[in-house]
């Protein structure tokens, strides 16, 4: 990567993966690092100051920005705020959330990739949800995909600029049923589904909105075989709380030789089937989360 690159580190309680994370940066990589903390809720806590005591005691403070916001601003609106704040400086960005841990095989495989420029690749993902019983042969191995992977990731200004988190929802089913032929019946579903969940904020996704922006630019995400990111499974966060269809393996710490000319066949039909539930029983539980979610949210207003 090059000298317009920095790490932004999001955080919200978890601050025990924030410092293992930092740690791990400023050993292997010579970046700006910011550190982008959301504010509480009404009648939260944050250990605010005990962080940054932490964070004082570390010798290259002269690479590390702390922002803070006084409210919270929630997990769509912190992250895409962040992003485009840091993009006012750098014209790249490595995110990483603080529900994940990343290894030092994720930093290579994002500074190798990402700093080639790939033509129409504007999402770098370092977390893989493909088992070695899915890959197989293409251990170790690169693959453009239309899905995203979050928790660790990097993009560009020149494709994150104009993204804003919104959805219009008419066009958005219009373009689901009538454009992406990619998409099959099940997929169309399940993504009117996401879609409408996204737009009326009953699940606060930034994750969503960003898949659904790249599919109208035709743009597409890379993400390597093997995975380079533990997602630390807890209940803080607001991320979805079924049960994944499948089970994360522990960061890959083998050697890797990554191949920047030639990437091989996309997962996408396992991704789409094993993490975004594209089949029947999957749209029947993601209706009764999102109707439950739904069912929360009115009996909360």
């Amino acid at each position: 990567m090059d000298a317009g690159t920095c790490v932004l580190l999001l955080t919200y309680k978890r601050f025990d993966n924030l410092k293992q994370n930092l740690e791990l940066i400023l050993k292997y990589t010579n970046f700006p690092i910011y550190i982008s903390i959301d504010g509480p809720k009404k009648g939260e806590n944050i250990e605010l100051h005990r962080l940054i005591q932490e964070i004082e005691l570390i010798n290259e403070l002269n690479r590390i920005t702390i922002i803070f916001y006084w409210q919270n601003q929630g997990l769509k609106n912190h992250l895409i705020m962040a992003v485009k704040d840091i993009f006012q400086r750098h014209r790249k960005i490595i995110v990483i959330e603080d529900d994940s841990s990343i290894s030092q095989k994720f930093l290579d495989f994002i500074q190798c990739y990402s700093s080639f420029d790939l033509d129409g690749v504007a999402h770098y993902s370092g977390f893989s949800p493909l088992s070695r019983t899915v890959v197989r042969e293409n251990l170790h191995r690169a693959y453009k995909s239309k899905y995203i992977s979050s928790y660790a990731w990097a993009t560009s200004k020149e494709y994150f600029e104009e993204f804003d988190g919104s959805i219009d929802f008419r066009k958005c089913i219009m373009m689901i049923w009538r454009k992406y032929k990619f998409l099959g019946l099940y997929e169309k579903i399940i993504w009117s589904i996401y879609s409408f969940a996204a737009r009326y904020k009953i699940v606060d996704s930034w994750a969503i909105p960003w898949t659904l922006y790249l599919w109208q630019y035709n743009l597409t995400c890379l993400s390597p075989t093997c995975n380079l990111v533990e997602y630390k499974l807890d209940q803080v966060g607001t991320h979805s709380k079924l049960k994944s269809r499948y089970i994360p393996e522990k960061p890959c710490q083998e050697n890797h030789s990554w191949d920047t000319k030639q990437f091989i066949e996309s997962y996408d039909k396992e991704i789409s089937r094993i993490v975004y539930r594209s089949d029947l029983s999957g749209i029947f539980v993601t209706i009764v989360s999102v109707l439950y979610r739904l069912f929360k949210k009115i009996l909360n207003v």
